[in-house]
């Protein structure tokens, strides 16, 4: 006879992500996440990256989603594994704080597992709070980004102030990770940006970006992941906060062999430009709903206008005390299948 263990209580169910509350998107008093700074533009430049992220205003991250199911699943995903975030993190580090690997053990500390996931890593991790656990081959790849950085005199001109096309201009201070929230009048909702590499007086912007890909691929990855969007949604937030037009530049950098760096700038004419229609500054903010689509260019409901009526809407049914279920959910946040064609792939 077979004797079957009958469990006496059910399992837990899986803890399902919270739709969240977009009450401070639209609240012009929503306290900001830290003290202006007048040097930089106000910017804020105190504020951590969690802080950032938890602050309720519209990014580009956001807003690179093609539809609001899209946006909304955006929010609501699970954060990324240990080991990918300690490698955005190690490698950001190599390209605009270089000076944390001469000190390296006052703000990391090597993990015994290959893995980060692992029950010892997560001992080691908090057994030193305020230090990043890596493993050996993550620092090597990190290393090795920072010495292709180095070897590109452009990039280290601008991380270190100097505008290398133009020679007598001062060197400016610079600011990492400034932080930009501006109140958007126009559509009534909170704005917000996190600038790589900020200086107080060259009027560009740069970002840090890695690739898998070689640089030759860099267009490509910017339609792949969106950078166009997040260049236009920068600059625009940027002009909306300061009053003033910035030129963007990406530092990027290969993370495989061999590694290698590139400046890269965009491309970003005035609307009075001819070839501004062409542009992929223009088309990005086309999408984005910053510029008005052409009347030949068909019906198109700009990405942020999407955000807002879906934000809005949900809102609204809760004040109503209408439970946001996953199906009322999947109808606030459309997909809109039935208005596109199936995906081809190549």
């Amino acid at each position: 006879m077979i004797s079957v263990a009958v469990p006496t209580e059910a399992a837990p169910a899986p803890k399902q992500p919270t739709c969240p509350s977009f009450t401070e998107y639209f609240d012009v008093n929503t306290p900001l996440p830290g003290k202006r700074s007048a040097e930089f533009g106000g910017y804020i430049l105190d504020c951590p990256e969690p802080a950032y992220r938890s602050w309720p205003g519209v990014n580009a991250s956001v807003l690179k989603e093609r539809t609001p199911c899209e946006m909304l699943h955006n929010m609501m995903a699970s954060p990324k594994s240990t080991a990918a975030l300690t490698e955005g993190t190690l490698l950001h580090w190599a390209v605009l704080e270089q000076w944390r690997f001469a000190a390296w053990r006052d703000h990391m500390v090597v993990s015994p597992t290959k893995g980060l996931d692992t029950k010892a890593a997560e001992e080691v991790r908090f057994a030193n709070p305020g230090k990043l656990v890596v493993t050996d081959e993550l620092v090597i790849q990190a290393n090795k980004c920072m010495d292709a950085v180095r070897a590109n005199d452009r990039a280290m001109a601008w991380l270190s102030g100097i505008d290398p096309d133009h020679g007598n201009a001062p060197k400016s201070p610079v600011a990492r990770e400034a932080t930009g929230v501006v109140w958007d009048g126009q559509h009534g909702v909170w704005r917000k940006i996190r600038v790589d590499l900020y200086p107080a007086v060259h009027r560009v912007m740069l970002d840090v970006k890695t690739s898998a890909a070689p640089l030759s691929q860099w267009f490509k990855e910017c339609l792949k992941w969106g950078y166009f969007d997040q260049a236009a949604w920068y600059l625009d937030t940027h002009y909306r906060l300061t009053g003033e037009w910035r030129a963007w530049l990406w530092i990027v950098v290969t993370k495989s062999e061999p590694f290698m760096c590139r400046v890269f700038r965009l491309t970003t004419p005035k609307p009075t430009d001819p070839l501004y229609a062409e542009s992929s500054y223009c088309k990005a903010r086309q999408r984005l709903g910053l510029d008005p689509v052409p009347p030949n260019g068909g019906f198109k409901l700009g990405r942020l206008q999407m955000f807002l009526n879906s934000a809005r809407e949900t809102e609204q049914l809760r004040s109503l005390g209408v439970e946001m279920h996953p199906r009322l959910l999947r109808q606030t946040w459309p997909a809109y299948e039935d208005e596109t064609p199936e995906y081809e792939i190549f």
